[in-house]
C-alpha cells in the first residue's frame, strides 16, 4: 500500500473503519462498485482489484472525465511474490475485457502513482494511454475507451 497514499499499518479495526466510511461515500452519490479476486489456475488467490462508477463529469487536476458518459475506475494490487511475472497484466486485461464485453461503459481509468513504475507499465502494456491528469496524493489517471479495446482486440 506504499503507493496508495493511507493503510501502510493499519490493522483489521482500522481497514474495516475505513471500508465503512468509504461504502458510505459510495451509497452517498449513489454509487456502487465490484471487487474482483485473482486467482492462480488452481484457484489460489493472489490479489485484487476493485471496480467503481465515477460521478459524470469526475476530475482532479488537469483532467475531467466527460460528462454524461459511463466511465469506470480500477486498478491491479498484487501479493509480492506475484509480482513481475505477467500476472497484474493478465489481470488487467481481463478487467478490460470484462469492462468492455459485459457492460456499456465508455472510458476507464485507472490512477497508477506516479513513482509505481511497474504499475505503469501493466497498464501500458493493457492498453491505456497516459493522461494529464494527476489524482489525489500524486496518482497519474490512464485511459481506454471503447474504441480503443476494439482496435487492440482487432490486433
Amino acid at each position: 500500500m506504499r503507493y496508495a497514499g493511507f493503510a501502510k499499518d493499519w490493522d483489521y479495526r482500522q481497514i474495516k473503519e475505513w471500508y465503512q466510511k468509504y461504502k458510505k461515500g459510495l451509497e452517498k452519490f449513489g454509487l456502487t462498485e465490484l471487487q474482483f479476486i485473482h486467482t492462480l489456475r488452481d484457484g489460489k488467490p493472489i490479489g485484487e482489484s476493485r471496480l467503481g462508477r465515477l460521478r459524470s463529469g469526475w476530475s482532479c487536476p488537469n483532467y475531467q472525465a466527460p460528462k454524461n458518459k459511463l466511465v469506470l475506475m480500477s486498478d491491479v494490487k498484487l501479493l509480492k511474490n506475484f509480482w513481475n511475472k505477467g500476472h497484474g497484466t493478465e489481470a488487467m486485461r481481463a478487467i478490460v475485457r470484462f469492462v468492455f464485453t459485459q457492460t456499456k461503459t465508455d472510458l476507464l481509468l485507472v490512477p497508477p502513482h506516479k513513482e509505481n513504475l511497474p504499475a505503469i507499465r501493466v497498464y501500458e502494456k493493457a492498453g491505456f494511454k497516459r493522461t494529464r491528469g494527476i489524482g489525489w496524493h500524486y496518482h497519474m489517471i490512464f485511459r481506454m475507451n471503447r474504441k480503443d479495446f476494439i482496435e487492440m482486440e482487432k490486433r
